[in-house]
Parts: structure tokens; C-alpha cells; sequence
């Protein structure tokens, strides 16, 4: 699914996508609902992909990439509420994952929240030891 992510052009994306979903099933019940999301975002399914981040997430409510997922879902739907409540989410989780900061600006800013929005990107940018990935 990495592949699928860096791919460098849609056909490279949707063969690297391709094997991931044919080996899914060699993969762990998080892993498998990840590759679920993808394939269903890509192929324009997003009932489908909600049911696969809600599973992810109920699957495992104390991991932060799991929230951020989802708050990347609902961004895309442009349910601004439902979102920054994901992100909230995920940085509560792991106040040390920057990503979701982010993009919680970047949903704030469409929301028309722009004081809230230049608070996140600073919170994101500011310098810090946090790593960019979340504690496992």
C-alpha cells in the first residue's frame, strides 16, 4: 500500500493498489481495513470506505493514525465538524503526531475559522521533540 501512496503515476498507483488488495488477506485486521479504505476511495465508494475506517477505528480507539484517517475521510466529504472532531482526536491520542495538526488547520480554514486555523498550523510548526509519527 506504500507503493500505492508514492506511486508516481495512476497506473503505478492502481497496480501497487491492485496487489495490496490481493494480499490483504495476509495482513492484520488494521492493516486490512487501511487497504479497505483505499481501494474503496479509489474506486469512488465512499459508503464503502466510512464502513472501513469505522471498523478501523472501532478495531483500535486509541490509535491516533486511525483517527486521522478518518478526519481525512471527512474532510474529503467536507464534514468540517465530524473531522476536526477526528483530529482532535488523534492529536489528543498522540499530542506528538503533527500531521493531524495540520490538517485540522486545513478544515478549519475551508470552515471559514481562521484565527482557529492559523492556531493549528502554528501548533504544528512551532519547534518541538515531538517525532512525525505516533507512538505505537
Amino acid at each position: 500500500m506504500g507503493l500505492a501512496n508514492t506511486a508516481g503515476t495512476a497506473k503505478e498507483f492502481f497496480d501497487a493498489m491492485g496487489r495490496a488488495v490481493v494480499l490483504a488477506g495476509q495482513t492484520s485486521e488494521g492493516e486490512q481495513q487501511i487497504i479497505c479504505a483505499l481501494d474503496a476511495g479509489a474506486k469512488a465508494e465512499p459508503a464503502r470506505q466510512k464502513e472501513c475506517l469505522t471498523k478501523l477505528t472501532q478495531a483500535y480507539p486509541n490509535d491516533a493514525r486511525a483517527h486521522n484517517l478518518m478526519g481525512a475521510y471527512y474532510f474529503g466529504r467536507q464534514e468540517w465538524a465530524a473531522s476536526v472532531g477526528e483530529f482532535q482526536k488523534a492529536t489528543e491520542l498522540s499530542p506528538e503526531f503533527s500531521q493531524p495538526y495540520n490538517q485540522m488547520g486545513n478544515v478549519l480554514l475551508e470552515a471559514g475559522r481562521v484565527d482557529e486555523a492559523a492556531a493549528q498550523y502554528r501548533e504544528q510548526s512551532r519547534p518541538s521533540t515531538r517525532p512525525t509519527s505516533p507512538r505505537r
